[in-house]
């Protein structure tokens, strides 16, 4: 097991493991949509950012006519209490953006659209207000003002140059299609909230036969939780963890009563993201991929998940999705400068570690070359050393590097 030498660059969770899912968290390109109508800057409510993501996801497109016959088909298996389709044809002449984006029969899954637009109630009782929740926890968004963070800054900076050209009408802009670097960038925000049941879990469906549904999916998360809170009564006795235990008995209470809202946002991301794949795009029964045991030996060899995250996930992501891709530390210098550029603040600053998970991104998307998130943030201190006040940081309330400003002229020389 490789130990990082990175900076500790902010207080993570202690335990990796959500508070809260729901079914509805199922496809990543969603939470694309919505980061695209967030702002880094200007403050607004829930009800105003659920507003501006269902405009988004529910606006009425007009269906080409060479996507007809895909779309229909479609919409006959995933939306037909949603539109009218007669004598096998789409009595419709628009359908909600989604709908469009989701019709791409090259999608993992198509499953996963919003519903509520057309039920009489408010906002707080549809599932769009569900995915600001799922945001906040993946630390894309803040919770109260819903503003972008670093992180769902730089998510935006891997759409396309102009981020509305993600939602414009073409399959091309799809963006429920992740590229290699969104998969990674998706794979760390999904481990980072919720990695020691994930861990867990997916130790267990590597035992499954051939496939597997989400009932066996939904046991074997019950029996995950269960051994984590048995794990923690041994060695946890205060106060402050009684009462976390007692959260997940609730939670496995709620997993036993044949609900899927903890189950979904334990598999349909890792459809999108690669690791496991559908028996039938049709269904909920799954297969794991060829190269996720060796995904999973990976994680189980770090007892701490940030330390799998900091030394090991890419390079296993590479593994794992089989690219031809080399490791080669040396050419980090321009995908730094690059996304330093895109990152910073007014004054300058950005998360060092949203800064090396955005450079890990772009690498991957536009060349065969990875690295590690450690490589880049003792890259950023060695250059601190050499350069003196060009690098600049600041420190979180725990005494720990946080924050990096990197003087122009030294960007200039790292892109030339």
């Amino acid at each position: 097991m490789v130990r990082s030498n990175s900076p500790n660059v902010y207080q993570a969770y202690n335990l990796h493991v959500l508070d809260y899912a729901r079914a509805s968290w199922q496809r990543l390109g969603h939470i694309k949509m919505l980061c695209s109508v967030a702002n880094p800057s200007f403050r607004t409510n829930l009800e105003g950012i659920t507003s501006r993501f269902r405009d988004l996801v529910t606006r009425p497109t007009q269906i080409p006519e060479e996507y007809r016959q895909q779309i229909t088909n479609y919409l006959k298996r995933h939306r037909s209490n949603q539109y009218k389709i007669r004598d096998g044809e789409l009595q419709d002449q628009l359908i909600e953006l989604q709908d469009f984006f989701l019709s791409d029969p090259t999608l993992p899954a198509q499953s996963g659209a919003l519903t509520g637009k057309l039920r009489p109630v408010s906002y707080l009782h549809t599932e769009y207000v569900e995915i600001p929740a799922w945001a906040v926890r993946l630390r894309l968004i803040r919770n109260g003002n819903y503003t972008l963070t670093d992180r769902g800054k730089a998510l935006i900076a891997l759409l396309p140059s102009d981020k509305e050209a993600n939602i414009q009408l073409g399959l091309g802009n799809n963006p429920f299609i992740l590229s290699n670097g969104e998969k990674v960038f998706f794979i760390y925000c999904i481990l980072e909230a919720d990695g020691d049941i994930l861990k867990r879990l997916y130790s267990k469906l590597l035992l499954c036969s051939d496939e597997y549904s989400k009932t066996d999916v939904r046991n074997l998360l019950s029996e995950s939780y269960k051994e984590m809170v048995d794990e923690r009564i041994q060695h946890h006795r205060t106060i402050r963890s009684r009462i976390k235990n007692s959260k997940f008995i609730n939670t496995i209470k709620v997993i036993d009563n044949q609900s899927d809202q903890m189950v979904f946002p334990r598999v349909e991301p890792m459809v999108d993201c690669g690791l496991i794949t559908r028996s039938n795009p049709y269904t909920h029964v799954y297969k794991n991929v060829k190269g996720l045991s060796d995904f999973v030996s990976n994680l189980r060899d770090h007892t701490d998940i940030l330390n799998f995250l900091e030394t090991s996930l890419v390079g296993s992501m590479v593994d794992l999705l089989n690219l031809k891709y080399r490791n080669d530390p040396q050419s980090i210098s321009k995908f730094l400068a690059k996304s330093y550029t895109q990152l910073r603040s007014g004054l300058g600053y950005c998360s060092i570690r949203e800064l090396s998970l955005l450079t890990v991104a772009h690498a991957l998307n536009e060349t065969s070359t990875y690295f590690e998130l450690h490589d880049i943030e003792n890259l950023i201190l060695s250059l601190a050393s050499k350069y003196g006040t060009s690098i600049r940081f600041t420190k979180n309330r725990q005494g720990k590097i946080a924050l990096v400003r990197i003087d122009r002229r030294l960007i200039e020389k790292m892109n030339a």
